[in-house]
């Protein structure tokens, strides 16, 4: 009647409140009560039972704690006071029992292993998902926002912008999106060095950001000077309001002087989108307005509504064969379509597995020594003390010292040595499972010896080993499966051949098949989360460390991974060189050819930039928009410079849509002593590549170091020359 009365209409409740859309936010709190209400009614239960003679297995309470932290993921410090409650009600309970002192002391034994069990392992999967949902969010932060500016990055802004679509489509609403260019950004830059120029960049990020708030825009950057905007709802002419707004942003930016301002050229598409358009074609459209707002003197946008074909066909049809990439898609959705299959058999390819098997055991390393460190305390120590406080059979006691001390003991312990001093993950998880699988056969060999003498071990504990190797240990569930099933059935072999009565049999087997389901249903689960979450974040640090278009490593990280190499040169006193690759005229590339072609061009040089620069000290990546840095460790500058100068001349081999393109290359050497920098190499580098673009661009600038002599053929430049 209880069951009818009270926990069955509770798990329903909380079924409907976790299941329905309207009620789901309140699903949390109700599953809370619902399982405090399951386990007030097995506590009845167990109480009610023992008054009437009427066994009722200790361990189902003890699964509804389990399940309560381990599985159905309730917040700790909220589950955690009412499952304390109820173990102490359940210690008050066993010791009020007319039990065996023994019996007693196991009973309490395995009740003190459930609540460290649930509770400590509660507490320690809650920390490792609020950790993991942290670095999740940072990185998350880190692959959405330009390195520079701090605006959207193009991958972001790409996929932002298409959904912004599909809501203008499904609701009838104007879209207008626009490209903005700065208007001699290159001369800027060749003036005053591109440390002026990405302090400009910076505070224009700030500007635009403002400007995109104020009126609830999307904003991004596309490439070095380029940056993107996306207009919800604003009809034509309020379209064209705000784009001059924009333009007066520009203005109001002031350069690295106070009296330098630069302006902007801006294109633009608005109206209602039809169900064929996409965000390539109408940023493809707005993209050829760019340029005719440069063709008409600059300074202003130029602005072409959709519901004019014979404005917005020519402009689409211009670079149709540079169409620009699809939206990429993101997020966790993705992934797992793309993974669907590996996450529901929990395999992934042999080379994504071993690096993902490589970081759960890191993750899970400090939670494998502490489970060891405390099944050492109890394998060892509980024995003792039950000597001590107990009178127990001989026979009980000789197999209880064989089976704990010979077998279990050297066991835990040499996994402990692999799991902390010297891990391994190869022999953790296998010294690990071998450890459940003796101490899970001893309990059950125990069991059996007890029952025979007189002294009752729970059944529970068999389970319990379970519970502590997947939900807490975190072992591989597909190569704990079979071990964990062959247990299981020993389990219940040996309890329908022990003589015990019917009732005590059914109701054994009852919490045995319910903490072991539990265990291995919260054990795949488990597993599979966490596999998600791993490509996840295996993702976004990509994207956090990687340019969206070329591939090749970002700003954020060339400047991490640099540093990393000067510390390491200067340890080791050996030769670094950094050079900085910037293509020759690529603003007028761009605006004859369109940026889709202007993005394909950057795509295959970086492709080979990375095909080339292949050692392990070598660190290439996309600096700005047309520039690219490179780190060449071990490499003085006769080395550096040869090889600097076969890429330059692979540059200009390279088939490229419309025409072929040049670049200079101005780079710098040295070995790094105690006050050396990164930004030293670096502005060596740059006054290089001045110097190689005044003397007719299309060549490199080596700036010597430590008496080295530039490479033939390549003209050279002193460390302290400025260009």
């Amino acid at each position: 009647m209880l069951q009818l009365a009270v926990e069955l209409p509770a798990m329903l409740l909380a079924l409907l409140f976790t299941a329905a859309p309207p009620l789901r936010r309140h699903g949390d709190a109700v599953a809370l009560l619902a399982a405090l209400a399951l386990a007030a009614g097995t506590l009845i239960q167990y109480r009610l039972g023992a008054q009437i003679g009427f066994y009722f297995p200790i361990g189902i309470p003890a699964a509804v704690v389990t399940a309560g932290f381990l599985v159905v993921g309730f917040r700790f410090w909220q589950f955690a006071p009412a499952a304390l409650l109820l173990f102490v009600a359940l210690a008050a309970s066993v010791l009020a029992l007319p039990l065996p002192p023994v019996t007693q002391a196991h009973e309490l034994q395995f009740l003190a292993a459930g609540l460290i069990l649930a509770g400590g392992g509660g507490y320690l999967h809650e920390l490792h998902i609020r950790r993991g949902w942290l670095r999740e969010r940072l990185l998350e932060e880190l692959s959405s926002k330009d390195a520079l500016t701090g605006l959207a990055n193009r991958r972001v802004f790409d996929r932002a912008c298409a959904r912004l679509l599909d809501l203008a489509k499904r609701e009838g609403r104007p879209l207008t999106l626009a490209v903005l260019d700065v208007d001699h950004f290159k001369q800027l830059n060749d003036l005053h060095g591109h440390a002026a120029g990405d302090r400009y960049l910076q505070r224009l990020g700030r500007a635009l950001h403002g400007h995109a708030q104020r009126h609830d825009a999307l904003c991004g950057r596309y490439g070095g000077e380029e940056f993107v905007l996306a207009y919800y709802g604003l009809a034509a002419d309020q379209a064209a309001a705000v784009l001059e707004s924009l333009c007066g942003v520009v203005r109001a930016c002031t350069g690295p002087a106070a009296e330098l301002r630069l302006s902007a050229s801006v294109g633009a598409v608005t109206g209602v989108p039809a169900w064929s358009d996409d965000s390539a074609r109408l940023l493809m459209a707005a993209d050829e307005m760019l340029y005719r707002a440069k063709a008409q003197g600059r300074d202003r946008a130029v602005l072409v509504e959709l519901a004019d074909p014979a404005a917005l066909e020519p402009a689409v049809s211009a670079h149709a064969g540079w169409r620009q990439r699809p939206p990429p898609e993101g997020g966790a959705a993705p992934i797992e379509r793309r993974h669907r299959r590996e996450l529901r058999l929990l395999r992934f390819a042999p080379a994504l597995e071993a690096e993902f098997q490589e970081g759960n055991f890191a993750d899970n390393r400090t939670k494998r020594g502490a489970l060891l460190l405390w099944a050492m305390l109890l394998v060892a120590g509980l024995p003792v003390l039950d000597g001590f406080l107990l009178e127990r059979p001989a026979g009980f006691v000789r197999v209880e010292h064989l089976v704990q001390y010979a077998l279990v003991l050297p066991l835990i312990l040499l996994a402990w040595f692999f799991t902390v001093p010297r891990p391994s993950a190869w022999a953790s998880g296998r010294l690990l499972t071998l450890a459940s699988l003796a101490l899970g056969g001893g309990f059950i060999y125990q069991r059996q010896v007890g029952g025979e003498l007189g002294v009752e071990v729970p059944l529970g504990f068999v389970p319990i080993v379970f519970i502590a190797a997947l939900l807490i240990c975190r072992l591989r569930f597909r190569r704990f499966l079979p071990y964990a099933l062959l247990l299981w059935g020993l389990a219940v072999a040996a309890e329908l051949r022990s003589g015990r009565a019917s009732a005590v049999i059914h109701h054994e087997l009852f919490a045995l098949n319910m903490l072991t389901a539990l265990a291995l249903v919260g054990g795949y689960m488990l597993e599979r989360d966490a596999r998600r979450s791993w490509l996840r974040k295996r993702l976004l640090r990509h994207w956090s460390r990687h340019d969206e278009l070329t591939g090749l490593f970002n700003r954020r990280t060339f400047d991490e991974e640099l540093l990393r190499l000067v510390d390491l040169a200067r340890r080791e006193a050996r030769p670094l060189a950094v050079a900085i690759l910037d293509l020759d005229q690529f603003k007028a590339y761009n605006d004859r050819y369109g940026h889709a072609a202007g993005d394909e061009c950057l795509r295959r040089i970086g492709a080979h930039l990375a095909q080339a620069l292949r050692r392990g000290g070598d660190l290439c990546a996309r600096w700005g928009g047309e520039e690219f840095a490179i780190a060449l460790y071990g490499m003085d500058g006769v080395a550096a410079g040869a090889l600097l100068e076969r890429l330059r001349a692979d540059v200009a081999r390279l088939e490229m849509p419309g025409a072929a393109v040049t670049a200079s290359i101005g780079a710098s050497w040295t070995v790094p002593g105690p006050g050396g920098t990164p930004a030293e190499l670096l502005a060596a580098a740059d006054r290089a590549l001045y110097r190689a673009k005044g003397l007719g661009r299309d060549r490199l600038v080596v700036a010597e170091g430590a008496a080295a002599e530039p490479p033939p053929g390549v003209a050279g430049l002193p460390a302290d020359e400025p260009a």
